[in-house]
């Protein structure tokens, strides 16, 4: 009951993050500086976690590097994750920024687990975990399509051209993310801790960043673009990420990885929905309607009978 609890409190501070990123890209003008910024950050908290829970921060480099070369881009993907989340948080509001990650990791964990891939535990698609992920879809449907076009009716609000290539983002981060998930469990398994292997991703992912940051500096002839006044939350996203990776594997061992899935996924869900109701850390205000709720309910059925049945 209390890992359950967690996990709840873990997810719903999820889009929270993506909010407070989503701020710090716009003071600091690059989402791949805000990128940056996050997984940098969040080494300190994982240092610590690591000294709090294994004593040490040793990475086994040599044990890693016998393994095959997809076990370090974990920390690529999230870092993908993290950038594709800022950018959508600006063009479809905190609910569809969780919600069709959502559908995408679902569909791809449901890909991972038939084919076993990324050294996974083979588990083969049935008919039930099919009408799971339908389930998912529906309730994606209801949510970020029939209910935003509900609203935009209401207050007709003209429909941007490119949403549907934000949406196809939106789903593509989420298969990001279950890639993410199958490739850090192994890397877990050789690293020998959760915090590790949690280390190791975002070490990876700050170098990859930094890459890309100079890549973009040098593309824009060395001129960064004006600095905004910022406040001290909006530095504190890389915590919550850190937090959220260690947090996920360790309460997975205590309820299982199926209902970690389902109680991060309630979390998620209510917290985006306060955030985009209320407005929260600057977010537009986004009306909460039936359909949406509806869709809500639906979402997490689906999420129970892909991953509990």
């Amino acid at each position: 009951m209390i890992a359950a609890l967690i996990g709840f409190v873990t997810g719903l501070f999820t889009p929270l993050q993506t909010s407070i990123n989503t701020n710090l890209r716009e003071r600091l003008g690059m989402p791949q500086q805000a990128s940056l910024v996050n997984f940098v950050s969040a080494l300190p908290m994982l240092i610590l976690l690591a000294l709090i829970f294994d004593g040490n921060v040793y990475l086994p480099l040599h044990d890693i590097a016998q393994q095959p070369l997809w076990i370090w881009i974990g920390g690529i993907l999230g870092s993908a994750f993290i950038t594709g989340n800022i950018l959508l948080m600006s063009h479809l509001g905190s609910v569809a920024t969780v919600v069709l990650p959502i559908l995408g990791q679902v569909t791809m964990a449901m890909i991972v687990d038939h084919f076993g891939l990324f050294n996974s535990i083979q588990i083969p698609m049935t008919p039930m975990r099919g009408l799971g992920v339908a389930m998912v879809l529906t309730g994606v449907l209801m949510i970020v399509i029939l209910g935003t076009e509900h609203e935009k009716e209401k207050t007709k609000e003209k429909k941007s051209p490119l949403v549907w290539i934000w949406r196809t983002l939106g789903v593509a981060v989420g298969m990001l993310v279950a890639c993410q998930t199958a490739i850090n469990t192994q890397l877990g398994r050789v690293a020998g801790s959760p915090q590790r292997a949690a280390l190791m991703n975002f070490l990876v992912g700050s170098i990859f960043l930094l890459i890309v940051f100079f890549i973009t500096l040098a593309r824009r002839k060395g001129k960064m673009p004006e600095r905004k006044k910022t406040s001290w939350w909006m530095w504190t996203g890389g915590s919550i990420g850190a937090v959220f990776v260690v947090v996920t594997v360790h309460i997975a061992t205590a309820i299982g990885t199926g209902m970690t899935v389902i109680v991060m996924l309630v979390g998620m869900i209510i917290g985006s929905m306060i955030i985009d109701a209320l407005g929260i850390l600057g977010a537009e205000k986004r009306g909460i309607g039936p359909l949406k709720i509806c869709g809500a309910v639906i979402m997490v059925g689906g999420a129970f009978m892909t991953y509990m049945l």
